[in-house]
This record gives structure tokens, sequence and C-alpha cells, in this order.
């Protein structure tokens, strides 16, 4: 009876042993094989193991760490089971699988004798990993090292060059106007764009250097090994990018002409990988700013200016929702009579310390981050608000941003519905370049709408532009504004501004329009205008630019009067 109990559990081990997919062996002290489940024979297609060496399946690379914890574990020095995965040869598959293993030492086991090893194929699930982890560090559309890697990639680089008393330099770029390639082509035109500037980019590359895309048309690339001094490399690489990147791309039948703006900073290794790179970034941004399609290299003072930027942005985020940002006027005045007919408004925003900043100084940064829409629908509703019981013209700058958003008369007419003011006295300054130049369709809806309403328009820093005639006699202006750049040049001989204001203001009275020349500075100044026939001015001889509360104090808008003490 028990003979026969023996023999069933005896097949029935046998049974669960060919049955079972995980891999079972039995190691020796002198670390070769004793024995091995048949799932090991049907993985490596070996059917004697006794014997056989434990390094004779496992991969080069991954061998020595096998040798050493097997060592370790037979002399007593690693207790509890060890956990390990690495690859083995599968003769019937011929290509390298990765196994799971748990080795646990039974040499206190007579039935035994030896260390047991339990394992299962994980390829599968190894690879899906790594797949996983690829697109984790990788751009899905061009393959490329993406942020995470990207700073792995320079922090490394930063080291080996401390290492090697070598210079990397991280260069950031963009394409130029790529949004309206997607907005024209579309979007899958724009990836087509981007996977061909890849290609060209890559293709110009050394091996050691990486290239990556941070998102959207954003790229970098990290130059690693450069030899000290390295400006004249580095200067030479980012001409050669500069220059291939302007050269035509066929996309979809179409021939693309692009540019591209370059940033890059060069280090020795000691700078952190994120500053770096936001390095780059501030340089990148220099060179738009400088006219695009070229290179910055990236300074102190660069940083300085951006982080100034980054805190005039945030003031006036600020700004817009606690009241901020302050108006002040100045008078415009009939030149011929000293009589004051309105204002000019002009915003200021102030910071927490109390500095007064004026336009230059923050609405770039407004442009850049779409503030503008907003900033101007505060001044014109303080604008309206402080001049309804003044009387005369007030006049507003609106930006081209502005004047093209389809949402500007609403805007226009609730803040006139707000205040009570009369809409003739309402004149919006436009400039040159944005009813002239490049005016969209609902830049002339919006122009000639509010103009039905009674609003009326000045164009504004006339001259500084290449207006016709012709072309402004179509446009539904009140007034043109003479540019003070040529207000300042009047009594310098030779200057030929003399010839300039002449022709505006001739050109201005064959069509009925009064002129106002801005920037008035001196007597000598308003004389000339007087004789060349300028009806209207502004400037620093009647009044600087004031809140309303000291400008209603002052003579000059009561009586127009200049008021040099205040030059």
């Amino acid at each position: 009876m028990e003979h026969h109990t023996a023999a069933r559990a005896e097949r029935m081990l046998e049974a669960v042993m060919a049955r079972i997919t995980d891999q079972i062996y039995v190691i020796g002290a002198d670390g070769r094989f004793r024995w091995a489940s048949p799932s090991a024979v049907a993985l490596f297609g070996v059917e004697e193991w006794d014997g056989r060496e434990v390094g004779a399946f496992v991969h080069p690379d991954d061998l020595p760490a096998i040798r050493h914890d097997l060592h370790e574990l037979l002399q007593g020095r690693l207790t509890g089971p060890l956990d390990r995965v690495f690859r083995v040869w599968s003769d019937p598959l011929q290509t390298w699988r990765w196994i799971e293993a748990s080795c646990s030492d039974h040499r206190d086991d007579p039935a035994l004798d030896g260390l047991l090893v339990c394992s299962r194929d994980v390829t599968d699930r190894v690879v899906q990993a790594d797949a996983l982890r690829e697109q984790a560090l990788h751009d899905a559309l061009t393959g490329l090292p993406n942020r995470s890697l990207l700073l792995d990639r320079i922090a490394n680089a930063a080291l080996r060059a401390v290492r090697g008393g070598t210079d990397l330099a991280v260069l950031f770029f963009d394409l130029d106007h790529f949004k309206q390639v997607n907005d024209t082509l579309g979007h899958a035109a724009g990836d087509r764009l981007l996977l061909a500037v890849t290609e060209r980019v890559r293709a110009r590359l050394r091996a050691q250097d990486t290239f990556g895309r941070l998102g959207g048309d954003e790229f970098v690339i990290v130059l690693e090994g450069l030899e000290r001094p390295s400006d004249a490399a580095v200067a030479s690489v980012c001409d050669d990018l500069v220059s291939a990147l302007s050269k035509p791309l066929q996309v979809d039948g179409h021939q693309l002409r692009i540019t591209s703006s370059v940033g890059v900073v060069v280090s020795s290794g000691t700078d952190a990988a994120e500053e770096l790179l936001r390095a780059a970034d501030v340089a990148m941004y220099a060179a738009k700013a400088g006219g695009r399609g070229r290179w910055e290299l990236h300074t102190d003072a660069l940083s300085a200016a951006a982080r100034t930027r980054f805190e005039v942005h945030e003031r006036m985020l600020e700004a817009l929702d606690t009241g901020g940002f302050d108006l002040h006027y100045q008078p415009i005045v009939d030149l011929k009579h000293g009589h004051p007919l309105g204002v000019e408004a002009f915003v200021r925003l102030r910071t927490t310390d109390g500095t007064i900043l004026s336009p230059d100084q923050f609405l770039p940064v407004a442009e850049d981050h779409g503030l503008i829409g907003r900033i101007g629908s505060e001044v014109l509703t303080m604008a309206t608000r402080d001049c309804v019981h003044l009387s005369g013209m007030v006049a507003v700058n609106v930006s081209p941003t502005q004047l093209a958003d389809p949402d500007f008369e609403r805007m226009v007419v609730r803040a006139l519905s707000a205040s009570g003011l009369d809409p003739h006295r309402l004149v919006l300054d436009v400039t040159e370049s944005a009813v002239l130049e490049t005016p969209t369709p609902e830049t002339t809806r919006n122009l000639n709408r509010l103009r039905a309403r009674g609003v009326r328009f000045a164009l504004d820093d006339f001259g500084s532009g290449y207006s016709s005639l012709d072309r402004v006699r179509h446009l539904p202006v009140s007034f043109i504004k003479i540019d003070r750049t040529f207000v300042d040049g009047l009594t310098t001989v030779g200057s030929g501004d003399l010839a300039v204001v002449r022709a505006v203001v001739g050109m201005a009275a064959s069509l009925g329009i009064p002129v106002v020349a801005e920037g008035v500075e001196d007597e000598l100044q308003r004389d000339v205008l007087l004789r060349v026939g300028v009806q209207l001015a502004q400037g620093h001889l009647f009044a600087r630019a004031a809140p309303l509360a000291e400008l209603l104090r002052s003579p000059a808008l009561t009586t127009g009067v200049p008021v040099t003490t205040r030059r």
C-alpha cells in the first residue's frame, strides 16, 4: 500500500513538473548545475544539466554580477533569498531572454545539498518596461530625447567637462513664426516640418552631441568636449545651424522658408542643468528681440533682464486684480492761441515699492504675455471715467492687437456707457502700421463701426512709416500726429525733418485733417511748427504728463500757457 502511494505521489510530482512554466534548478557548492526542471530544458534546449557551469548561459554583461552574488551566497556573506533579473541565452529561440531568478541556500538539507534557484521568463515585461521608459524619456513625434532625458544628458556632460577640463555648450532654438505654418497648412504639416528640421539638424551634429526636443517647435542641442577657448567652435556651430535652417524645406508640396532663433550658453561644467537650460532659453528670446533668424550668446545682463521681465509680468497680473495701474494725462493745446483742447492718457504701472514704470518698461512684456487687451480695457475704463467732467477730447492709445480684437467695439461701448462720456470726445490713437501696413478685416470693421458711433481716431506717430496720401485719404481718421522724432530734429540744420513736417502738414491740409505735433520741448520748436501750419501740439513745453489731480492745479490745463518750470 505504501509502495503504491509513493509511486502515485512520484507520478503526480512528475506531471506537475512537466506542466509548470517556471524553471527550477539545483546548483552545487562548486557553482555547477546538479539538476534542472523540464521547463528549463524547454527554455535552454539542454537535456543534460549535471555538471554544467552556471555562466554557460548568462549574458557576458551580466555574468560578473551573477558570479559575485553566487560566491557571496556560498561564502555565507549573504542571507535570505537572492533576487536578480538578468539575461540568458535561449538556444531554441536563438535570442537572449530576460529571467527573474530567486536563489536560496539549502545546503543544510541533505536532499538538496545546494542552492535552489527558481526563475521565470520576464522578457515581455522587461521589453514593455523598456518601451514605457523610452516613451517617458523621448519625444513621441521625433524620437529625440525629451526634457527629462536632456537634463540628465546636460548634467552628465557637465561632470565630464569638469573631469576633462573642457567646455560644454547648450543651444536652445525654435522656429520663427512656426504658428503660421500650423494655422495655414494644418498641424499635420507642422509636424512634418518638425520632422524635416529634425533630420536636417541631426545630420550636422557629431555622434557625441545630444539633440532633443522640449515640445512644440523648441529644440535643444548639447555640445560637449569643446576645447578651451571654445568661442570660435561654438560660433561656428551656431552660424551653421542658423544658415542650415534658413534654407527652404519641402513639406506637402510647399517650399517653406523658415528661420530660427538660437540662444546659447557656454559652461565649464560647474552650472546646474536647469540653470543652463534656462540661460539658453533667455538668450534665445534675446535673439528674437534682436530680429530673429540669428543667435545670441547668454550673458548675466540677459538673465537680469529676464528676471525683470518676470517681475514686471507678475506685477501686471497683480495690478489687473488690485488696481495697480495709474493714468497720467498731458494737455493737447491749440498751438496758435494756447487754449487746451483736451488731454492724452498715458498708462503707468505702480510697483510694490512705489516705483512708477512708464509704458515702454512694461507694455512689451504685456504684448509677449497677451495682456494688452486686458490692460487696454482697464485704461479705457479709467480714462473715460476720469475725464467725463472735463471739456475737450480724451485721447487714448490703442495697440494693433486691441484694434484687431472682435470684442474691441463692445469694450469701447461698455466704457462709454459706464462713464457717460460723449463718444465724440473720445479719440483713439492708432499706429500707422496697424491701419495702413497690416490691417486685418476685423481692424477695418472696428474702425468703421466706432466711427459711425461718433468715436474719432488719430493716426499716431505719422511719418515713421511709408504711408501715401491716397492710402490716408480712405481712413476714418480725424487727426494726424507727427512722430516726435521729426519734431526733435526741426531746428537741426540739414536733418531734413522740417521738410517731412511740411509735407505731412500739406497732405493733411488737403484732406482737411488737423495735425498734432508730439514732443514739443521748447519755444523755438513751437514757433517753427506754427510757421509751417501745425494747429495742435503737446509736450513738455506745455506740461509733462501727470496725474489728473495734479494737472488740474496746473495753468497749462486751464490756460494753455507753457509751464517752463516743469521742463
